[in-house]
């Protein structure tokens, strides 16, 4: 099978590598398709699309592994491709509902799934009353579609909240207000979901007192056997948002998981190493057992 990884990066970076080689191990070929190489049109006779100034190559599936911050335009690459009756690995509506982090907790706690209580703010207007009605300060202020922990910042007092909603509204974005669960500072948890089943799991812990966990602000992973409590409520994330391959983030409150972000295109550099196993091509088998309609 010829797949499809729509990506920004070229083939040094982790997925991206581990992809091409997972591919040529099980006898298939992985091509990266750049989205800003490709040509949309449409006219009386529906949609096409090119790549490189030739027609766009036959594939058999494609993998969106943009990121949170994908573009308008890459997501319109995304529709075509789905136009064009190539199946997708998480497809538009399900990336649409997860690039953005309010939109994506708007949509779990429409199902009932528990999130940290957060607000969306465009000024500074009544924002000590928005903080205490997060039991703050502190709060966490995030960017609606930060990554990898970049864009979020530990507000420990109401002047802090209003120096960072001010100078993210001077530039014309809203910012995403949540509340602190001091109990899990430093720490979360990230649950790989590929097709409704939880593949791997891993803790993740911060160093040097910072309350972040990602791995890529110096974090480090270590594997973990969830609960079915925490499983659950990790493919129910997945599921609620559509999402076939999701990295679902959770923090331990005293309450049990609470779910703080979903990511449709997680990266699994750590992951690999800390579950010992092969998550690329655990992946690549779900989209070609897809593709030949063997999914339950």
């Amino acid at each position: 099978m010829d797949i499809g990884i729509l990506t920004t990066r070229n083939h040094q970076y982790h997925p991206n590598k581990r992809f091409i080689e997972a591919a040529h191990k099980m006898g298939h070929r992985a091509l990266l398709i750049d989205p800003w190489k490709c040509h949309l049109a449409v006219g009386h006779n529906g949609g096409m699309m090119t790549y490189r100034g030739k027609a766009f190559p036959h594939l058999d599936v494609v993998l969106p592994r943009i990121g949170a911050t994908i573009e308008d335009y890459e997501m319109a690459v995304v529709r075509q491709v789905e136009l064009l009756d190539i199946p997708l690995v998480n497809g538009y509506e399900s990336i649409a509902k997860s690039r953005d982090k309010f939109a994506c907790l708007q949509v779990l706690a429409s199902r009932g799934i528990p999130v940290p209580k957060s607000i969306v703010v465009t000024d500074g207007r009544n924002l000590v009353r928005l903080v205490r009605d997060l039991n703050g300060p502190p709060v966490i202020v995030k960017l609606l579609r930060g990554r990898q922990g970049t864009g979020v910042t530990l507000a420990e007092s109401h002047q802090a909240v209003e120096f960072v909603v001010n100078n993210l509204s001077g530039f014309g974005d809203a910012a995403l207000l949540q509340e602190y669960v001091e109990e899990s500072r430093g720490r979360d948890i990230r649950a790989l979901v590929v097709g409704g089943e939880v593949k791997a799991s891993m803790v993740r812990e911060s160093r040097g007192g910072d309350f972040r966990s990602n791995i890529h602000l110096k974090g480090v992973g270590a594997g973990i056997d969830l609960s079915m409590q925490y499983k659950e409520v990790a493919i129910r994330s997945a599921e609620a948002l559509g999402l076939d391959v999701a990295g679902v983030d959770m923090l331990e409150s005293r309450d049990g998981p609470m779910v703080l972000e979903v990511n449709y295109s997680p990266g699994f550099r750590e992951l690999e190493k800390v579950a010992r196993m092969d998550i690329a091509e655990a992946i690549l088998n779900y989209a070609i057992r897809m593709v030949r309609g063997e999914q339950s």
